[in-house]
């Protein structure tokens, strides 16, 4: 099985917004406020990522200290996410 993940960039190039499709028990992270929307077969959890330590970090450095994991329990589960300033 390989991990590549197939995606589409969709609105371009002022309101883009990235369409990706999982494949069952693939998983992609993201920061809380990027999904636009996911299939009801795409499980979100929110947590920390790599300890305590090395979230602090990324909030120090101007990134969330809390990702978002989205795990699709069906092939072909999709997930939109959308970067906060506009633009691709």
């Amino acid at each position: 099985m390989h991990d590549q993940i197939e995606f589409e960039i969709d609105h371009k190039p002022d309101f883009s917004m990235l369409r990706l499709t999982l494949r069952e028990g693939q998983q992609v992270f993201a920061e809380p406020s990027a999904m636009v929307s996911m299939d009801t077969e795409v499980e979100l959890r929110s947590g920390l990522k790599g300890g305590l330590l090395k979230s602090l970090g990324r909030g120090l450095g101007g990134e969330s200290v809390i990702i978002n994991t989205y795990t699709s329990h069906r092939e072909g589960a999709e997930v939109i996410f959308a970067p906060g300033p506009m633009g691709d």
